[in-house]
């Protein structure tokens, strides 16, 4: 079933450590990110195969981030970020088939010169972070929205082929890394 994780108590001892938070049947809250802070250094991940993972409160910090969730990463709280990697420059990585973020609360990544890459199936893309490295944005058939906004630099370093409305927007600059290819059915 779904849960919050204000519910949860963390403390892990050791870096580097797998926190695996899993909802078989439902969705996760993240309302509060107050553990341990021994836990910043370690690798989250969120599965929730019925349901989607909603950032309402606090910035998940963490070695890196992986959510694989069915519907959509939602945010609806007044985080400056909802998830933060910098401290290692730790990956981001979410599949959510239903989409992330949205128009009006895009979700918000730091993660320094860590690799962030989306997957969606049905839904839209909506990420915003101080500076981005973008790696793979892999969307499911007909038109979604893929809005990435760098307001420091945007980066992208790894190739993606979609048949999307693709909104790149960084109010520094936006840089093609090496042999980097971007295709969309609009930009």
């Amino acid at each position: 079933s779904s849960f919050s994780t204000d519910r949860l108590s963390l403390n892990v001892s050791g870096a580097g450590r797998q926190i695996v938070l899993s909802a078989a049947t439902g969705s996760i809250t993240v309302d509060t990110t107050d553990f341990a802070a021994n836990t910043a250094n370690d690798h989250f991940t969120f599965e929730t195969p019925a349901g989607g993972v909603s950032f309402e409160a606090g910035t998940l910090t963490a070695a890196s981030v992986t959510i694989d969730a069915l519907t959509a990463v939602t945010r609806s709280g007044a985080a400056t970020s909802d998830i933060d990697t910098t401290a290692v420059n730790g990956a981001v990585s979410i599949t959510a088939d239903g989409g992330i973020g949205s128009s009006t609360n895009p979700l918000r990544v730091k993660a320094g010169q860590g690799l962030v890459e989306a997957t969606t199936i049905t839904g839209s893309i909506w990420i915003t972070s101080p500076d981005i490295r973008l790696g793979e944005i892999v969307t499911g058939s007909g038109s979604q929205t893929v809005s990435i906004e760098g307001t420091s630099s945007l980066q992208v370093v790894a190739s993606s082929t979609t048949d999307d409305d693709w909104r790149l927007t960084s109010n520094g600059i936006i840089t093609l890394v090496g042999s980097v290819m971007l295709e969309a059915s609009v930009f």
